[in-house]
């Protein structure tokens, strides 16, 4: 049986409304993640919370503590796919910057691919069954049907399908070039390169002068508040479960092209 979980309200004060509302879910499932991707998960909602806190005082360092959370997210979600025992995944380093800035494009590439292609017949929701260390994450298709209840369908792992067109794995090149576009970069590795320069960006001065914020930042904090929710929520999707899920893995290999190429690139991890 779904349960509503923890208030947000009270949990994350600090978050607008909205804010708090959206996370409802994944305050409900992290006593489910484990080491050692539990405590980089709780301290990414920790940063957001601190980010609102300071936000009129040091909006620079409000920034700073959102782009922190996405971070520690994606940090959380890295540490899950290693201890799970993904094909791969070691080649990840959940403490690196560029590994970590990455890992939100490749989220966006992999849901604008399903975009591309809507089906409006039917429609797809996370759901949350058990409370506390028990919780799990499903997948829960709905189908209308004409004069009928609508049927659903529920996998109790959530990410373990194969997705392919023409009966070739999906890779997202096509998302992950547009991507880049977006950015006005050339390729998606200097697409994250440049994410991963941000919070430098925001640190330190240069020979033109000092980093500055003006007017109010909360539309930046809600775009980072966003992101962290998202990976949270795939991590949400895969550290529950202790298996390899077939998806779950086309999706990590994706990304560790994208990794690969950028090292091969500019001889770095």
């Amino acid at each position: 049986m779904s349960h509503p979980g923890p208030d947000p309200h009270a949990l994350l004060p600090e978050l607008p409304e909205d804010v708090r509302e959206g996370l409802r879910l994944v305050l409900s499932g992290l006593p489910a993640v484990r080491r050692p991707a539990v405590y980089a998960a709780r301290h990414a909602l920790r940063n957001l919370r601190y980010a609102w806190r300071v936000k009129d005082l040091d909006p620079l360092v409000a920034i700073f503590r959102a782009i922190h959370a996405e971070e520690e997210a994606a940090s959380a979600l890295i540490r899950s796919v290693q201890r799970i025992g993904y094909r791969g995944a070691d080649e990840l380093v959940a403490t690196s910057h560029t590994h970590k800035a990455g890992v939100w494009p490749m989220l966006i590439a992999v849901m604008n691919s399903f975009s591309k292609h809507p089906a409006p017949w039917f429609g797809a929701e996370v759901l949350l069954r058990g409370i506390g260390e028990d919780a799990r994450t499903s997948l829960r298709l709905k189908f209308p049907r004409d004069g009928m209840p609508p049927l659903y369908a529920e996998s109790e792992l959530p990410l373990n399908l194969n997705v392919h067109v023409n009966d070739e794995v999906q890779h997202f090149e096509d998302e992950l070039r547009a991507l880049a576009s977006e950015s006005n970069k050339e390729t998606i590795a200097a697409h994250i390169r440049k994410r991963g320069q941000v919070r430098n960006d925001l640190l330190y001065a240069t020979e033109d002068g000092f980093p500055d914020a003006n007017g109010d930042v909360g539309d930046e904090l809600r775009r980072y508040a966003f992101s962290t929710r998202g990976v949270l929520l795939a991590l949400l999707l895969v550290d529950p479960h202790d298996v390899q899920q077939t998806f779950a893995q086309q999706v990590v290999d994706a990304y560790l092209k994208v990794i690969r190429k950028r090292r091969a690139a500019d001889g770095t991890r």
